[in-house]
């Protein structure tokens, strides 16, 4: 299995409908520093996608995921306000929360954050 960081996996960051991986190394090293803050194992629901997958799921056509520099952390209900702390800590430009997941980026746009 290749890997990507200590524990994020290329397969885990691959676009789902053609595997394509395009991820920044910028981006990985934060998410590992995030990872390795959190200090428990972070699923990621949605990483790098192409633009055909993007356009499927709804995502912007300007998403950071579209650039590798995105990923969608499954939310850890008991460490959930500690994720969004550590989101802004380590200074990622978007920071979007939902119900089960939110979205990390490291886009040009500085500290931008939303609901979904």
């Amino acid at each position: 299995m290749e890997m990507l960081t200590r524990n994020f996996s290329r397969d885990e960051m691959a676009c789902p409908c053609c595997g394509a991986c395009d991820m920044t190394s910028e981006f990985m090293t934060r998410l590992q520093t995030f990872r390795d803050l959190l200090r428990v194992p972070v699923a990621i629901a949605s990483g790098f996608r192409c633009e055909a997958h993007n356009r499927e799921v709804g995502g912007s056509p300007e998403s950071m995921h579209l650039t590798g520099q995105a990923a969608d952390p499954v939310i850890i209900p008991e460490q959930r306000h500690r994720m969004i702390e550590l989101a802004y800590k380590l200074e990622f430009s978007g920071v979007g929360l939902g119900k089960s997941k939110f979205h990390l980026d490291t886009g040009p746009v500085r500290q931008r954050s939303w609901g979904y």
